[in-house]
C-alpha cells in the first residue's frame, strides 16, 4: 500500500514537474526556448 502511493506520487509529481517545465519555456517565446539559441545564425530569429 505504501509502495503504491509512493509510486503514484512520483508519478503524477514528475507529470506535474514536466507540464510546470513546458508552460515556463512556452512563455520565453520560440526563439528564447530554443537550444540553439546561442549558435543561431539568423540575424532575425525566424528560423529557430
Amino acid at each position: 500500500m505504501i509502495v503504491n502511493l509512493l509510486l503514484g506520487s512520483l508519478i503524477f509529481g514528475y507529470a506535474g514537474w514536466t507540464i510546470y517545465r513546458r508552460f515556463r519555456i512556452s512563455k520565453q517565446g520560440k526563439c528564447q526556448s530554443c537550444s540553439i539559441k546561442d549558435n543561431c545564425s539568423t540575424n532575425n530569429g525566424k528560423s529557430c
